[in-house]
């Protein structure tokens, strides 16, 4: 289990079994291709990550280079039928937990499709699906 803080909130990010990863990862598959180039090239841009708690350094040229790179990732991401796109949010999304004063509470309602706070924004849920 993950622990990270968002937005001053913490959330618990679990694990999903072994079935339920084989399903997601059928559902990314075409994404990978696009995707490891990328890695790699960034990679080989910073040579050894940072230090825990330090971020990269980035100049304007080693932006653009990178978006370049995610352009055909992020074209494939665009593909996903908004189906599969909910799927894949579902199923991440139903191993998360949040604090909610001293208890934990579930941030996805399998049953009504939708999060259960509505203060999770983009910048959060896009964190909480990588996670």
């Amino acid at each position: 289990m993950t622990e990270i803080t968002l937005n001053g909130i913490q959330y618990r990010i679990g694990a999903l079994d072994a079935f339920k990863q084989l399903k997601l990862s059928r559902k990314l598959a075409p994404l990978i291709p696009e995707l490891v180039p990328a890695f790699v090239k960034i990679k080989s841009m910073f040579g050894a990550a940072p230090a825990e708690g330090d971020a990269p350094q980035l100049g304007l040229d080693q932006v653009a280079d990178i978006a370049v790179l995610l352009g055909p990732f992020t074209n494939a991401l665009a593909g996903l039928s908004d189906a599969d796109m909910e799927y894949v949010t579902a199923m991440c999304l139903s191993v998360v937990t949040r604090q909610s004063g001293a208890t934990w509470a579930a941030v996805w309602n399998k049953d009504a499709s939708t999060l259960m706070f509505q203060d999770i924004g983009l910048d959060t849920l896009l964190l909480l699906l990588v996670k």
